[in-house]
């Protein structure tokens, strides 16, 4: 059971280099897809989602925009007034929306 732990590490640790390195904005929102699901409740896996969607969101993801927008509405932070949330997370937010 170690050992499938060690292998998710390092290549989570390998996809994080690579999503830096290259500035893949489709692997920093992945990596921030994983590191929610990993720990789910727990203040650091919610920020490190949080940082690594809010950097895929700004180079123009839009599915890293909607996600940091629900983020935002469902006030996963604090509660936040959506009149305050900038412009760019609104965007993808009404992207999402029928």
């Amino acid at each position: 059971m170690g050992g499938a732990k060690t292998m998710r590490m390092a290549a989570l640790t390998a996809l994080k280099r690579s999503a830096t390195e290259h500035n893949s904005k489709i692997a920093q929102y992945t990596i921030g897809m994983i590191e929610g699901m990993q720990c789910a409740g727990s203040d650091r896996s919610t920020l490190e989602m949080a940082r690594w969607v809010r950097v895929a969101a700004h180079q123009g993801l839009k599915e890293a925009q909607w996600e940091l927008g629900e983020m935002f509405r469902f006030g996963v932070f604090c509660d936040i007034d959506m009149r305050l949330v900038p412009p760019v997370h609104q965007k993808g937010f009404s992207a999402r929306t029928p």
